[in-house]
């Protein structure tokens, strides 16, 4: 049976604005998740195709079930940090995928779109015989 549910309430550091995660089940059987800021996700039309463009199940795109899971509540709430390093206090320590030490805000790293990715070696690479 095809879901739709509000799984998580997000608040980015970085920012100082939440976003909400929805888990659902694709046509294909599959799960997918969507990501949005509330204000997007309390207009159905909005929430309604975003999912469409992550190819939700057809039985999820009618108004009341995308209501009715926007106005659910989440089943978590956690917080993404601005940066990686001590939080303020110095007894928490953020890196891009975790926390180290006390974490009382709940915090989980950085959002994906702050993780930075590696940089290209541009070294010389050496001559292949041919």
């Amino acid at each position: 049976m095809p879901v739709l549910k509000k799984t998580a309430l997000i608040e980015d550091l970085s920012d100082g604005q939440f976003f909400q995660r929805y888990a659902f089940t694709r046509e294909d059987k599959g799960e997918g998740t969507v990501e949005l800021r509330p204000a997007e996700a309390d207009k159905w039309r909005s929430l309604r195709d975003q999912l469409r463009n992550r190819n939700a199940h057809p039985s999820l795109l009618s108004k009341s079930t995308v209501e009715a899971a926007a106005a659910s509540a989440p089943e978590t709430r956690f917080t993404y940090a601005a940066a990686t390093g001590w939080r303020p206090g110095l007894k928490t320590f953020v890196l891009a995928d975790r926390v180290i030490g006390a974490n009382t805000k709940n915090i989980c790293g950085l959002h994906r779109t702050q993780v930075p990715t590696r940089a290209k070696q541009t070294g010389h690479r050496g001559h292949r015989l041919r």
